[in-house]
């Protein structure tokens, strides 16, 4: 039986990787052909999660212990340690090359590799190493045909091109109906604000920081946070920061003002997403979490499917909730 480490370094590359791990362990049939076609090709497995950074806390949420890649310890060595025949990752952004290093890592050993696109953001930098290097894995899987056709246009050769299909997503939908609401309302407990209040959850994004690191903004997230701000302060609603875990930390501190403005990261994205009464941000995967769990959700950003204006209820006025937060 095959040993098959799943690998993320980020939060959002290790939500993927969790799909994985239930599509390989059988829990979850595979969303499209090509994936169904590459889990049969590798027969009976023994998964193993693997994950260092961001993705630790995300894989032990999903009720998985994950194996951590010490700092400072060499991709083969720990390939080697780990007894894996083949490599499975998702792929990091411009702050980070770990997937790189273990793709090229089991080139050297003669072990096949895969990396799981999860976010179509700065889609050539996740093939380049630190030292200016390009490596592609066998496979990339795309999340769908546009995601495909944007690494192919970034220079992924088309024959390593697959379709795996959004797997966090389709892991909601099979667990999104045991997430508890009793949960969701302690949860507004803890944020402590106001019984009764209009809650929107603004999902921090990095932006600050990947820009620091070499990528090129494509919003500027504290602008988009105080355009929430202004909106629910107008309509006497409550807005909840929930920063990213790539965010410096305080930093949406100076915005606080309970019981009407909350930053926290109490409680499962899932629960915070169920809590809140409307996601509003850019483009956070907390958008796809809000869509499986059939909760209303807006983007400020034009070039986000769901963008649309913010349409909270003004003070005194009579509108029903939350249909008025569907994005026009």
């Amino acid at each position: 039986m095959k040993r098959v480490l799943l690998f993320s370094r980020d939060a959002g590359g290790a939500n993927q990787m969790a799909g994985l791990h239930d599509v390989l362990t059988g829990v979850m049939p595979a969303p499209t052909p090509d994936l169904a076609g590459f889990a049969a090709s590798l027969g009976p497995v023994k998964v193993v999660a693997g994950g260092r950074d961001h993705a630790v806390a995300v894989w032990r949420r999903a009720g998985i212990e994950p194996a951590v890649w010490p700092d400072g310890r060499d991709g083969a060595a720990w390939l080697a340690e780990l007894g894996v025949d083949t490599v499975l990752t998702a792929t990091s952004d411009v702050d980070d090359d770990s997937p790189q290093r273990l793709w090229q890592a089991a080139r050297a050993a003669g072990l096949p590799c895969a990396a799981f696109i999860d976010h179509s953001a700065n889609l050539g930098e996740r093939f380049r190493s630190r030292d200016g290097g390009v490596t592609y894995p066998d496979h990339v899987f795309a999340i769908d045909a546009a995601m495909a056709a944007g690494l192919e246009a970034q220079g992924v050769p088309r024959g390593r091109l697959r379709l795996g299909g959004d797997l966090h997503k389709a892991r909601l939908h099979r667990c999104g109906s045991r997430v508890s609401a009793e949960a969701a309302a302690a949860l507004r407990l803890t944020w402590g604000v106001s019984p009764g209040a209009v809650v929107v959850l603004f999902p921090g994004e990095a932006q600050a920081e990947m820009c620091a690191t070499g990528r090129i903004a494509r919003y500027d997230e504290f602008a988009c946070l105080e355009h929430v701000l202004a909106q629910a302060a107008e309509a006497g609603a409550c807005v909840v920061i929930r920063p990213h875990p790539k965010d410096t930390p305080g930093k949406y501190d100076r915005y606080a003002a309970p019981p009407t403005v909350v930053v926290s990261t109490d409680g499962d994205s899932l629960h915070a997403v169920l809590a809140a009464d409307v996601v509003a941000g850019m483009d956070s995967t907390l958008f796809v979490e809000a869509g499986a769990l059939g909760r209303p959700a807006v983007s400020l950003w034009p070039r986000h499917p769901l963008h649309g204006p913010l349409n909270l209820p003004r003070r005194g006025e009579e509108q029903p909730f939350p249909a008025a937060l569907t994005p026009a």
